[in-house]
C-alpha cells in the first residue's frame, strides 16, 4: 500500500509542477506566436505523449 501512495504522490507533484509551469510558458509564448498556435502544438504534444 506505502508503494502506491508514493506513486500517486509523485503522479500529484509532477502534475502540479507541469500545470503551473503552463501559465508562464504560455505568457512567455505569446510574444513570438498567436493563442492558436500555442494551442496546436499543445495538442499535438498531448497527441505524440506517451499512454495518452
Amino acid at each position: 500500500m506505502k508503494g502506491k501512495n508514493t506513486v500517486g504522490h509523485f503522479s500529484a507533484l509532477l502534475t502540479i509542477i507541469i500545470w503551473g509551469t503552463i501559465f508562464i510558458s504560455t505568457k512567455i509564448l505569446l510574444v513570438d506566436f498567436q493563442p492558436v498556435e500555442i494551442l496546436f502544438f499543445r495538442f499535438v504534444m498531448g497527441l505524440l505523449a506517451p499512454g495518452a
